[in-house]
């Protein structure tokens, strides 16, 4: 009578150990999730803040080009005159 109850212990004990390691488990791929959601919401910043940036190159570029244009059509103007 006392082995089994000592087997039913042990098969308890034993339930316990699976379910610590199985909660133990859940927790660490939760907390990658985690850290991998953070990781992507960082890369997302980064990805918008490299494109305004290159906007803004861009708009420069733009802005740049006008002016250029401006100044020829002026001393064109200039030249006609």
């Amino acid at each position: 009578m006392e082995n089994m109850a000592k087997e039913k212990v042990d098969v308890l004990l034993q339930q316990m150990a699976e379910d610590e390691e199985r909660i133990a488990k859940a927790q660490r791929e939760r907390e990658n999730e985690l850290r991998i959601k953070q990781n992507m919401e960082i890369i997302n910043k980064i990805d918008k803040l490299e494109n305004v940036k290159r906007m803004a190159k861009v708009k420069e570029y733009e802005k740049q080009r006008l002016e250029e244009r401006l100044v020829m059509a002026t001393e064109k103007a200039e030249k006609i005159k």
